[in-house]
């Protein structure tokens, strides 16, 4: 179906099949897709990351001790986990790596910017969370 059309320099969107122009390409998520349906689902995503943010942040409303330990929860996971373009994986000093379910969560939603999750946490002085919120460009820097 992702057809090349050489005469007319098209190609077949391989969300929705229609013909677009070769010059109006959009490479999205290692796919290529019209302009029509990377805008629909992109807002899709954006209301998803809404809806996730809101149950977290009811969640822990609901019962802050309980959200801490779970999405603080770690345990050890393999290379091929850690290479994931999505989930978000950490590593420790001696190579070992690990995921939280807060890593797993945010996989859901694809990567922001420079591989980084859209939904932060926001933390108090006793690193316990606080809050669940969108990533903001100024988290790009601040990231520690």
């Amino acid at each position: 179906m992702n057809e090349v059309n050489e005469s007319t320099q098209s190609k077949a969107c391989v969300q929705c099949g229609c013909s677009f122009d070769l010059s109006a390409l959009i490479p999205f998520e290692e796919t290529e897709i019209c302009i029509s349906c990377r805008d629909i689902i992109l807002r899709t995503r954006e209301k998803m990351i809404d809806q996730a943010i809101e149950v977290l942040n009811r969640a822990l409303e609901l019962d802050s001790a309980a959200i801490n330990k779970l999405i603080k929860l770690s345990v050890t996971c393999n290379k091929e986990l850690a290479d994931d373009p999505t989930i978000q994986v950490g590593s420790l000093c001696d190579g070992t790596y690990y995921i939280r379910p807060f890593g797993l969560i945010n996989g859901l939603f694809g990567v922001w910017r420079n591989g980084f999750a859209h939904i932060v946490m926001a933390l108090n002085e006793q690193n316990e969370i606080i809050k669940f919120r969108r990533a903001k460009e100024e988290d790009l820097f601040s990231a520690k």
